[in-house]
């Protein structure tokens, strides 16, 4: 029998992470199989963008990986390599990867009762920095429930002090921190004094 062991006859790359449709975070590192019979002239070229991996992000680099920063949570990218030596380039398949969402949302509380009040309801609006988030709400700290919007109502509350919480949890399951509303309900019937007059 007669084996040939032929010579790469044109650089070649096999992009293998992150795999296509994979999530990741938002630092993450590109990787491929170079191949080439001038291993020791062979370099690439990183290109990244979130439309056809047309944009170059680095080039003339001699290592297998590249990792790229700060990328937008949520986002969907797609990657390639040119790989290139004496005998010419080659480009790799265009791969893509979507980058996870890790940050939970803030929430705003936009209105409430004034700080000192007679009224026994409260109506309470809010707002999350996240599209699609959904809201938990708290009385006074009992438990959380569906607030079943970006507003909600009380009614028949008691004399005395009050806290009103919220939070907000977006699509990929974040919950931020919850944010407060603190009032007092006082009877529209107290006696007070004020420069000297007896008022009622």
């Amino acid at each position: 029998y007669a084996f040939r062991n032929d010579p790469v006859l044109r650089p070649s790359v096999i992009p293998y992470g992150p795999r296509s449709g994979s999530e990741v975070l938002s630092n993450t590192t590109l990787r491929w199989f170079p191949g080439s019979d001038d291993i020791a002239n062979l370099t690439f070229d990183v290109y990244l963008d979130t439309d056809n991996a047309s944009t170059r992000i680095a080039n003339n680099i001699t290592d297998y990986h590249y990792t790229v920063s700060s990328l937008s949570e949520g986002v969907t990218y797609y990657w390639k390599i040119v790989a290139t030596d004496n005998t010419g380039t080659a480009t790799s398949q265009v791969m893509h990867f979507t980058v996870a969402d890790t940050t939970p949302p803030i929430v705003d509380i936009n209105s409430g009762p004034d700080s000192v009040t007679s009224a026994t309801i409260a109506i309470f609006y809010f707002t999350s920095n996240e599209d699609d988030s959904t809201f938990e709400c708290a009385l006074d700290g009992g438990g959380w429930s569906n607030c079943g919007g970006n507003s909600t109502y009380y009614s028949g509350l008691g004399l005395g002090s009050h806290t009103f919480a919220v939070k907000a949890t977006d699509p990929s399951d974040n919950t931020g921190e919850p944010a407060y509303w603190d009032w007092t309900i006082r009877s529209q019937h107290v006696v007070y004094i004020e420069e000297g007059e007896y008022n009622s």
